[in-house]
């Protein structure tokens, strides 16, 4: 359930970046770089509130991390607030997951401070969507010979691999995150149904 602190806290956010969508409508996430327009549709029987990047990512301004996903949004339940971020991304290779990874992490802190102002005050979990056109991560595929080669020492730069296989990865403040990825359709939309 919404709480009064949340509502009170809506009233010193602008609702072009952050709303109420109509309660058990489907809402979008839109990818607005041409080469990969497209939108990511979602629907939730819990309230919850949208939190829209703008071009000029991100949220907050203070951030080092300038990289910023779609959006994200907060579900609320009964166990208590849960937290959904959103990536659109077109062909979907090691170095593009990295960077995916940079705007989830970019994402969780915006989001996290927006909580705040909410009266939000942690998440019971957080998930991380991934669309994508094209799934190229097999370093056959997409990777430079060097970047296959085990490295000593020190991690790879690229990286990401791990967390794409495993499906969660490790975001700001030690959070946990569940990544859940789905192929956008012909239309370079995809729907992640409920949530």
């Amino acid at each position: 359930m919404i709480t009064e602190a949340c509502k009170t806290g809506m009233l010193h956010l602008s609702k072009s970046f952050v709303y109420y969508p109509d309660h058990h409508a489907n809402f979008h996430f839109e990818e607005k770089n041409v080469a990969g327009a497209g939108k990511a549709y979602f629907s939730s029987n819990a309230p919850c509130v949208v939190m829209r990047a703008t071009n000029q990512a991100p949220l907050l301004w203070a951030l080092n991390n300038r990289k910023c996903a779609e959006g994200a949004f907060v579900t609320f339940d009964a166990d208590g607030c849960r937290l959904h971020i959103v990536e659109m991304k077109s062909k979907l290779t090691q170095g593009t997951w990295a960077k995916v990874l940079l705007q989830f992490n970019g994402m969780y802190l915006s989001a996290l401070a927006t909580a705040r102002i909410l009266g939000i005050e942690s998440f019971t979990s957080v998930t991380c969507y991934i669309a994508y056109t094209e799934d190229a991560m097999n370093p056959d595929k997409s990777a430079d010979m060097i970047l296959i080669k085990p490295f000593v020492g020190v991690p790879n730069p690229v990286g990401g691999a791990t967390e794409w296989e495993k499906e969660r990865c490790l975001l700001p403040l030690n959070q946990a995150a569940t990544i859940r990825k789905t192929q956008r359709d012909a239309n370079n939309d995809a729907n992640f149904g409920l949530v």
